[in-house]
């Protein structure tokens, strides 16, 4: 009888509000657990991309050095020499024999 004077006296209010913050409070939880997931693999994927750009940064290093030397009289003369078989006018050619 205690218990049907409370339900006419408090309603179902109270246990409705319980269970209604008890929901709540597990959805945030649940979507506070899936942010936290989602900045670590963000933060793994910053890292891995700016090892990336490092990397990048050392082949166009690379790229405009060799570009520099590229316009250089000693490449041009490097090229003349292995691909082109020329020689200076000062210097002897010895062919060896393939026997």
């Amino acid at each position: 009888m205690a218990k049907a004077e409370n339900i006419k006296k408090y309603g179902v209010r109270p246990m409705a509000y319980l269970i209604f913050w008890t929901v709540l409070l597990v959805f945030f939880a649940i979507v506070n657990s899936l942010t936290l997931d989602s900045h670590s693999v963000n933060a793994a994927r910053i890292k891995l991309l700016q090892q990336e750009i490092e990397s990048e940064k050392r082949s166009k290093i690379e790229l405009e050095n060799e570009l520099k030397f590229n316009e250089t009289d000693a490449f041009i003369e490097k090229i003349a020499r292995e691909q082109l078989g020329l020689i200076k006018s000062d210097e002897i050619l010895f062919i060896a024999d393939s026997k």
